[in-house]
């Protein structure tokens, strides 16, 4: 009973979140340049009545936060003025948006503060993982979030969303001269570590000899 009252509550909030003026607060934390993000990743177009890209993300948030059905969806989208196109236009729509909806993310998650390594310290240390995401039902992972973490901020600086092939790499850090990259053994490949060594970066992992046998100054294995 309580429970339920609880959920009630919360999808109340959130549906006047989206559709009263408390939307424009929403607006006002999200990353500037909705409208240019969404030409960039989705070649976003007017149609339909859909008239902006935040547009698009209040519906995804319809649909997601508010637990609405397509086709409830689609009528939420009549009733607010958001655009009138059909539940299967909907799952189009929402399909087609994915990279927007992570570059928002990213831009939310990432800070662009500058850092200056200092003497004491002459690295920027980055911590690089990855984990996966099932949808209910699923037997196995169907996308992955990789991420790292800069230490020295106590920010999460880089993100990316991939499917469940998307393998966990070095090079999805993104590394810059002065960092020092961190991770577990699943990122001990040779052809990575050499790569983040010419971008005249720093690698510390834990390794196995068949993914990075050891050589010597003449190139043989020992």
């Amino acid at each position: 009973m309580h429970s339920a009252r609880r959920r009630h509550a919360s999808t109340a909030t959130s549906h006047a979140d989206l559709i009263d003026g408390a939307w424009d607060d929403v607006l006002d934390l999200l990353p500037p340049g909705l409208d240019g993000m969404a030409k960039e990743e989705i070649q976003f177009r007017r149609r339909g009545g859909i008239q902006a890209a935040s547009d698009v993300l209040r519906i995804g948030m319809a649909y997601s936060v508010l637990d609405f059905s397509l086709r409830s969806a689609a009528v939420w989208m009549v009733t607010h003025d958001l655009g009138d196109i059909s539940d299967v236009a909907v799952l189009g729509r929402l399909r087609r948006s994915w990279k927007f909806f992570a570059r928002i993310l990213t831009e939310m998650l990432v800070t662009r503060t500058r850092f200056s390594p200092t003497p004491q310290f002459p690295y920027r240390v980055r911590l690089i993982d990855g984990t996966c995401l099932s949808a209910p039902g699923a037997t196995g992972a169907d996308w992955r979030i990789h991420a790292t973490y800069d230490v020295s901020r106590g920010v999460v600086d880089h993100i990316e969303l991939t499917d469940h092939k998307g393998g966990e790499h070095l090079d999805r850090a993104a590394a810059r001269p002065g960092d020092l990259i961190v991770g577990d053994r699943g990122y001990a490949h040779a052809a990575r570590i050499i790569e983040v060594r010419q971008a005249r970066a720093h690698v510390l992992v834990r390794i196995g000899h068949n993914a990075v046998p050891l050589v010597d100054a003449k190139g043989r294995e020992v």
